[in-house]
């Protein structure tokens, strides 16, 4: 197996992200990030074993280079290997990345956002209601109100998490409704939709509407009606509109 000689270059190439870095922009970090998940798909379970060292060893680097490479490295493992044996480096990883929500570089922060929300995406039975729930959803509506692109990350964590819970019916998201609904609110109320920010936001709140229960019921019709009189806004501006255009 070549994961020996592969693996170490194409960790090396994820190090090497530009400052500025255009999301739309193909480049080697990127190519390189690409191609570890690809190797982690068509190898599987020995790819953790050979990733994992680089992770442990950089995650907490005070080079942003190397932490941000260390959590794209975690992100691009998840899918692949059997998530059993997955399960306890999940859950140690967790509190980590969750506190570095609050990482002083961008780019970190939107890398944690995007690898957070890929775990409610494929491990969200991972997460363990009383321990990790509660920082996790904090995490994600703070991320709301960061820079567009770590916000439309946080909109698709909060969008997978939703559709998560709804397959394990012993884990719920109820209680944390109201909270989250309100700040995808304000998120929709922006007239900017950089990264397509503002219009995750929207898909964001129709999952949860999707996956609500009959103890939310509270919520989901506070939220429809808010809807509603927008939709009746847009209308009545729209009318005014092709009124005065006629005069």
């Amino acid at each position: 197996m070549a994961l020996p000689e592969l693996v170490p270059v194409l960790l090396t190439l994820m190090t090497r992200q530009e400052e500025d870095a255009d999301e739309d922009e193909w480049n080697i970090s990127m190519s390189a990030s690409y191609c570890l998940g690809a190797l982690a798909q068509a190898v599987q379970d020995p790819i953790v074993a050979a990733v994992m060292p680089f992770i442990e060893s950089n995650i907490r680097s005070e080079d942003w280079h190397l932490r941000e490479a260390a959590v794209m490295a975690f992100s691009c493992i998840l899918d692949g290997p059997d998530p059993s044996m997955l399960n306890t480096l999940v859950n140690s990883a967790l509190p980590i990345l969750i506190h570095m929500m609050a990482d002083s570089n961008l780019q970190v922060k939107d890398t944690v956002a995007w690898t957070l929300g890929k775990v409610c995406d494929v491990l969200v039975q991972t997460i363990q209601p009383e321990v990790h729930l509660p920082h996790l959803v904090v995490a994600f509506v703070g991320g709301l109100q960061d820079s567009p692109r770590i916000a439309a990350n946080c909109c698709w964590g909060l969008q997978n998490l939703a559709e998560g819970m709804g397959a394990y019916s012993e884990l719920t998201i109820s209680s944390y409704y109201e909270g989250v609904i309100q700040a995808l609110l304000r998120l929709t109320e922006s007239a900017n939709n950089e990264a397509n920010y503002r219009t995750a936001a929207y898909e964001c709140l129709a999952t949860w509407v999707t996956n609500s229960s009959a103890e939310t019921r509270p919520q989901i019709d506070n939220l429809l009606l808010i809807i509603l009189q927008r939709m009746e806004h847009l209308i009545s501006v729209h009318v005014s509109r092709l009124i005065t255009s006629v005069r």
